[in-house]
């Protein structure tokens, strides 16, 4: 079946933390701080290289990796220390539900409702490795053939869950912004995948 394509240009990383700011207001801004270190991070690894491209939801809940998610004094992670699709995390969401929110984690829950069924907004990935930015990146495995989740992830799986209730949604476009190297032939090999929707 013939893939859509859509175009992947460069970006400066002031666009993409200028992005990032202009996103952060209201009720999740809580964890702009981490973000915006662990973009910074990605920036390094990447010396300099950023990507931006548009893509359709059904791809990316079923493709990019989420990081480990947990919440301290908790004993449920959302998502385990390897990492997980958005589409396998809604799925483990659903199995655990009751028991996530009993834990500890009501107000993560709150806030993935509260953004599923908003418009998306852009996501922000990362080929390189982010292993030395936070430990919830310490065992995720960057091989240069997955795209790393830096933010989106209360979005994605809310998007997922949205997703599980109208399959039109799909094909709505996400945009999305990517740490990589363009000397790294594995990671644009990628990127370019990526921006076909595979």
């Amino acid at each position: 079946m013939a893939s859509t394509q859509s175009s992947i240009i460069s970006v400066p990383f002031k666009c993409v933390i200028g992005e990032f700011c202009s996103q952060y207001s209201g009720a999740h801004s809580d964890s702009r701080g981490w973000t915006a270190r662990v973009l910074c991070c990605a920036d390094k690894a990447s010396n300099g290289g950023w990507f931006k491209t548009v893509v359709k939801m059904n791809y990316v809940i079923n493709n990019v990796l989420l990081a480990w998610h947990y919440h301290d004094n908790c004993q449920l992670y959302l998502v385990p220390k390897s990492g997980l699709t958005p589409a396998c995390t809604a799925s483990r969401l659903n199995d655990f539900r009751k028991q996530y929110m009993q834990d500890g984690n009501k107000e993560c829950f709150d806030k993935i409702n509260a953004l599923r069924d908003k418009k998306p907004t852009p996501i922000f990935l990362s080929a390189v490795s982010l292993k030395h930015c936070n430990r919830a990146y310490e065992q995720v495995i960057f091989d240069g053939t997955q795209l790393v989740v830096i933010d989106g992830l209360h979005r994605l799986v809310g998007w997922a869950l949205h997703l599980n209730d109208d399959i039109e949604f799909g094909s709505v476009p996400v945009t999305t912004f990517i740490a990589s190297p363009s000397t790294d032939v594995r990671s644009m090999s990628v990127l370019k995948c990526f921006s076909k929707f595979c």
